[in-house]
């Protein structure tokens, strides 16, 4: 690009590539991902659990010991793009799927 601009051919930029994915993954075994797991399956019967096959802040938990896992609304395949939208169905199942199982988590009765 910077060939085709007559100052950046004398000013060539200097991009520098920096890559500080601290990625991890909690056990699925674990308590909290089973908790996750059962709570989507009462409110949204297709939710299901799968790998996650790019960077998030994931790893910034898991590496201070907290058991994480990526979850939310909508289509993932559509997350950060420019036609990025979650229905509002979705997002109120979500929303409950989350209350729920930091309910259960903290053992709240009610």
């Amino acid at each position: 690009m910077a060939e085709t601009d007559e100052w950046l051919k004398e000013n060539k930029p200097l991009v520098e590539w920096i890559v500080d994915a601290n990625c991890g993954e909690t056990d699925y075994e674990h308590e909290f991902v089973q908790i996750m797991s059962k709570t989507a399956k009462e409110i949204h019967s297709e939710a299901k659990l799968e790998g996650l096959l790019c960077h998030s802040d994931m790893g910034f938990f898991i590496e201070r010991g907290i058991p994480t896992v990526n979850f939310g609304p909508g289509e993932g395949r559509l997350a950060h793009q420019d036609n990025e939208y979650v229905e509002i169905d979705s997002l109120i199942k979500a929303t409950k799927v989350i209350a729920s199982a930091i309910m259960e988590w903290c053992g709240v009765e009610e």
